[in-house]
């Protein structure tokens, strides 16, 4: 016997809902009869009700958004069902690579095992109970992860391990899953005897884990070029691993060094609750054909890179973001700096117990103060003087032996405006307490981008220890796919990921060290990524000095599309264009919103410096447009128009906020290279725009499907708002009073009066304009405050479902 759903009330229609469509909106968990499919809730459409149990169901607060999103807008869900649809059909093939040209061949297919027949009938929508068990450690062939939930209790009829739904083998060909059982024992003795020799020797440990970083540098391929300068004081940790390598051939030099690397990091916690196992889940390194100290030349990090070059090579070279390259320098709690290594004094490593795996780095980072001296190194061959931070004031006596580096200090403080780059002497005054001031010998201003995750860390031994394993185990797959969850450690990799073994480069000026000390990069390196997307699945380890543009302190999204490398130092340029642009805001504040409205309508489609001024959705677009004419003309053999239009987008946003207010924020344009469309600046592809009328769902599939926003950051770009004017000749809207009273100031006045006040709509008569239809917008309310502000239903829709 079945138990479905059919209209109550008086409906004539014969439509029936299954318990698992009525799921998509109410949370039938908790009265749901698995055994006979009978809920003893009642189905709820209003409100959600408190608790089931023969009341009303409450709403299914994981789905239920979606299917109202979908319910509200026939367009939107037809754009995803005809993308599920593909998926679907495409499901145990290999559809990972784009399809330029339709129709494409799959690379390869896959034969699905067989199953256990359903003791169900064939319409049943739920995974049979006698399924067989998906393989041990096979991965789901999604190239997208799993996304797994818990419900208030899983459905029995669903696995509660194992991928559900798919008993596919794995979809990556490059990668085995099931090593066997003999291996995990031989990774279990090769961890015991590095603890040995830990045990006797706890220098080993931070020097095993500069040792896996140097080696990863490019891919971790078992090679260190020892004849490179950044590599000073490697023959001690691979001396000491040699015997192990010899005695296991059924690891490569190459699996033994990074587990080197956890094992080090490993050793060095307290032993306490918050122990964490630093565990190696792939195997399968190739080693290089070469002994371990001719390895290929690669270039590391400065020791002297400013905050934009930090986060840039870790972002180019592992692919980490802004906090996890905060948590890998975390690494530099351990250890110690040899002079005679790398030109740093600094026998007392960065911490005070520089053996101890913990978060005091970044407590030294955050809370105590910090001055500069130099190291004379003119008795050393080949190393240059260093300028190093130790403790200042009152903190000198109370730890006289810890130090910092320029790359350090770099993620508490910006130190690029006062950096010399050809020394390391930095100008600026290191800042603690307050945000710093603006650099040019005063203090430094504080690193914006860099330190609220040291602050985290500083406040929280726990997440950084969380952070730092996870970044540490990424750390030591650099070169390797390892894309798909390895279920069963160890896990193996067959092959290199394509384009891990980097080409040689000329070598540093200075030496390195990570975690003891790292090296400037070559200021000729010509391996930038150019504007055409590069098809290596791993980035280049092109990363450009601090000055490069100095006058751009912010992270450098991973896009291969663009290049921010030219030839020349292009940040005195940049600095110049937004002065001219800031002068013309000066002499009319009217044009920092049209300089905003003029970037986004040329960035809908792609920022290519050209809008079509034909469609009336580009009305007095002319105005900004003509503004930026000298500007453009002026730089044009420097930066493209598109770049100019851009850039005078951030400086609009950034003129208009409070001159002395200690939030003001510097909108930053971190990429250059935006290609000018072909033919006239006026005479632009036609393109969609957004409806003043749309709904909240249409708003939030608009952004996403445009710019790939998610809801917040939709929310967040429509306070933009919060500036500017209407003009009903343009729009048809009657709006010279703007969102906000005070509409020419960039604050959040915009969703203020989005929450705080009331509103009643008004239609704007526009009878006497030609092409514009008459319009409905949104009035303060009698009850509301006496200014001339208006919405539109767009603006509405973010807070009131029309």
């Amino acid at each position: 016997d079945r138990f479905q759903w059919r209209r109550g009330g008086n409906s004539n229609d014969n439509s029936i809902l299954l318990n698992v469509d009525v799921a998509m909106v109410n949370d039938i968990t908790i009265s749901l009869n698995e055994d006979t499919g009978e809920v003893g809730c009642d189905f709820a459409t209003q409100r959600s009700g408190p608790d089931g149990r023969n009341g009303r169901c409450p709403w299914a607060s994981l789905t239920r958004d979606f299917a109202v999103a979908f319910r509200n807008n026939n367009d939107l869900w037809l754009d995803k069902f005809e993308k599920v649809m593909t998926k679907m059909l495409n499901h145990g093939y290999d559809s990972s690579k784009e399809c330029t040209t339709p129709p494409c061949f799959f690379a390869s297919s896959f034969i699905q095992p067989s199953k256990t027949p359903s003791e169900n009938p064939s319409t049943s929508l739920l995974p049979s109970k006698t399924l067989s068990d998906p393989p041990s450690g096979s991965p789901s062939i999604s190239s997208e992860p799993t996304h797994k939930y818990l419900p208030s209790s899983l459905p029995s009829a669903i696995p509660s391990s194992g991928p559900t739904a798919s008993l596919l083998p794995s979809m990556n060909p490059s990668k085995s899953h099931s090593p066997t059982t003999d291996l995990s024992t031989v990774i279990s003795n090769v961890r015991s005897d590095i603890d040995n020799l830990i045990a006797k020797d706890i220098r080993l440990a931070p020097k095993f884990v500069r040792l896996g970083f140097h080696d990863c540098v490019g891919g971790c391929d078992g090679c260190v070029d020892l004849s490179n300068p950044d590599n000073n004081g490697l023959e001690i940790p691979i001396q000491a691993l040699n015997s192990i390598v010899d005695k296991y051939k059924s690891l490569s030099r190459a699996d033994i060094w990074a587990l080197s690397a956890m094992v080090g990091a490993e050793s060095t916690q307290p032993n306490d609750q918050n122990r964490r196992s630093f565990s190696m889940n792939w195997i399968g390194r190739v080693t290089c054909d070469a002994l371990p100290n001719e390895g290929p030349r690669r270039t590391h990090p400065s020791p002297d890179l400013d905050t934009v070059g930090l986060t840039h090579f870790f972002s180019q070279e592992f692919g980490f973001d802004v906090e996890e390259t905060v948590a890998i320098m975390g690494a530099h709690t351990i250890g110690v700096l040899k002079r005679e290594n790398n030109g740093f004094k600094g026998p007392g490593g960065w911490t005070k117990k520089n053996f101890l795996l913990d978060n005091g780095y970044y407590d030294g980072l955050i809370t105590k103060g910090w001055m500069q001296e130099r190291i004379l190194n003119g008795d050393l061959p080949n190393i240059p003087d260093r300028f190093q931070w130790k403790r200042g004031g009152e903190n000198q006596e109370k730890d006289s032996n810890s130090i910092l580096l320029n790359v350090d200090v770099a993620i508490a403080n910006d130190i690029s405006i006062d950096l010399n780059e050809n020394t390391g002497e930095v100008g600026c005054d290191f800042a603690t307490q307050k945000k710093g001031g603006t650099g040019r010998n005063g203090r430094c201003p504080w690193a914006s981008l860099t330190r609220d995750f040291a602050v985290a860390f500083r406040n929280d031994n726990n997440l950084w220890l969380d952070k730092f394993e996870k970044v540490m185990s990424k750390m030591i797959n650099n070169g390797y796919d390892d894309s798909e969850v390895c279920l069963s450690p160890p896990c193996k990799f067959s092959i290199p990921r394509e384009g891990s073994n980097m080409p040689s480069e000329s070598p540093s000026s200075r030496p390195s060290s990570f975690p003891s000390a790292t090296s400037s990069p070559s200021k000729t390196l010509s391996d930038m990524p150019s504007e055409t997307p590069s098809h290596t699945s791993k980035p280049t380890t092109g990363y450009f000095p601090s000055k490069l543009p100095s006058k751009l302190p912010s992270i450098f999204p991973s896009n291969p599309l663009k290049s921010v490398s030219p030839t020349f130092d292009i940040g005195p340029v940049v600095s110049s264009v937004r002065s001219e642009i800031a002068d013309l805001i000066s002499s009319d504040i009217r044009l920092a919103p049209k300089f905003v409205r003029l970037g986004f309508h040329d960035c809908i489609g792609g920022c290519d410096g050209c809008v079509d001024m034909d469609d009336p959705d580009n009305a007095g677009l002319d105005v900004p447009i003509n503004a930026l004419h000298s500007v453009s003309s002026k730089y044009s053999n420097l930066l493209s128009r598109a770049d100019i239009w851009s850039l005078s987008a951030l400086v609009g946003a950034e003129s208009t906020q409070p001159s002395n207010g200690s939030d003001r924020l510097s909108f930053s344009m971190n990429w250059v290279g935006r290609i000018n469309c072909d033919g006239p600046s006026d005479k632009g592809p036609s393109r969609i725009f957004p409806s003043s009328n749309l709904d909240t769902a249409g708003l939030i599939h608009f952004f996403s499907q445009e710019f790939g926003f998610d809801a917040e950051e939709t929310i967040a770009i429509m306070g933009a708002h919060t500036i500017g004017v209407l003009n009903r000749r343009n729009s048809g809207f009657d709006g010279p009073g703007g969102w906000t009273p005070n509409n020419f100031l960039l604050d959040n006045g915009y969703f203020n009066g989005l929450i705080n006040q009331k509103w009643n709509q008004k239609r704007s008569k526009n009878g006497d304009l030609s092409n514009i239809s008459d319009q409905f917008q949104w009035e303060r309310g009698k009850d509301g405050p006496n200014d001339n502000s208006i919405l539109l239903n767009v603006d509405v829709a973010i807070v009131n479902d029309i």
